[in-house]
C-alpha cells in the first residue's frame, strides 16, 4: 500500500510539472531571466519550478532542489554543488568547457534577486 501512494504521489507530481511546463516560461518572463547557462535541459526546467514554486525562499528551493537532482546524485557519482543565494549582485567567469558542460547549469532570476548554480564538481575515475 505504502509503495502504491508513493507511486500515485509521484505521478500527481510529474504530471503537474508536464501541465505547468507551458506555462513556466510565461510565468518566469525571460526579461526577469539575467543570465542562463545551461545545456542540460532537465536541470533547467527543476531550476526553473524551484523558482515558480518557492521562490523566493531560497531555504525552500534549496530543499527542492535536493530532492529533485538525488536522482542524479545516485545514479552519477562524484560530488555536486547546488547553491542558491540571494544577491543583487551578479557576476560570472565560464570558461568554455563549463559553458558547454552538460553537468553546468546557473541561473540568475532578477525578479527576486535568485542565483541557483548546479554544478557535478568531481568526476570518479570510474564515471
Amino acid at each position: 500500500m505504502r509503495i502504491l501512494m508513493i507511486s500515485i504521489a509521484y505521478f500527481m507530481i510529474t504530471r503537474v510539472f508536464v501541465l505547468l511546463g507551458d506555462d513556466i516560461d510565461d510565468q518566469l518572463q525571460s526579461n526577469d531571466i539575467k543570465v542562463v547557462h545551461c545545456t542540460n535541459e532537465n536541470f533547467e526546467a527543476i531550476m526553473r519550478n524551484a523558482l515558480l514554486f518557492y521562490g523566493p525562499n531560497v531555504d525552500l528551493i534549496q530543499r527542492f532542489l535536493e530532492i529533485h537532482l538525488q536522482v542524479y546524485f545516485e545514479r552519477l557519482p562524484g560530488q555536486w554543488l547546488v547553491t542558491v543565494s540571494q544577491t543583487t549582485d551578479y557576476d560570472i567567469y565560464l570558461d568554455e568547457s563549463a559553458r558547454e558542460s552538460r553537468w553546468f547549469c546557473s541561473l540568475n532570476y532578477l525578479k527576486m534577486d535568485i542565483f541557483v548554480v548546479i554544478m557535478r564538481i568531481h568526476f570518479p575515475d570510474s564515471v
